[in-house]
């Protein structure tokens, strides 16, 4: 399963919620598969508005289109790379992080609306929109912060 992107491929993706009532600019932080290199994708000037969400493709593409209406990270994640971390502008503090991404086709993974302490398979991915549906019990978050 995936996300279809702009070229017809499915793609690994995350949401980025902004729960704050301020837009915020994600522009020099950095996302990652490996633990151990926190500042492999760094992001362009993207946005992301009050109570809104935006999505990375983990395609391995490395691409923004015009205005980030689509970006992909330069890595994927798979069965066998299976983190994927946050990390502020300075490369070291991580903002958030998943140690286990449970991958299902047809399947999501994510937090619980209203308990950011916990994470569950959702029956429906919906990118943009708050996770619903949950199809197995929560799982507590495993996370560096």
């Amino acid at each position: 399963g995936g996300l279809e992107d702009k070229d017809g491929n499915l793609s690994s993706w995350v949401e980025i919620y902004n729960p704050s009532e301020e837009r915020i600019d994600l522009q020099g932080m950095h996302a990652t598969n490996d633990p151990d290199n926190l500042t492999k994708y760094t992001f362009p000037k993207l946005f992301v508005n009050p109570s809104s969400y935006r999505l990375l493709y983990l395609s391995g593409k490395d691409f923004f289109s015009l205005f980030n209406v689509e970006v992909h990270a330069n890595f994927k994640v798979s069965d066998s790379e299976n983190y994927f971390a946050l990390v502020d502008i300075d490369g070291t503090t991580i903002i958030d992080a998943f140690e286990t991404i449970e991958q299902r086709a047809g399947n999501s993974y994510g937090r619980l609306p209203g308990d950011e302490e916990s994470l569950a398979l959702f029956n429906t991915p919906t990118p943009l929109a708050t996770n619903k549906d949950p199809s197995l019990a929560s799982l507590p978050i495993r996370s560096s912060l």
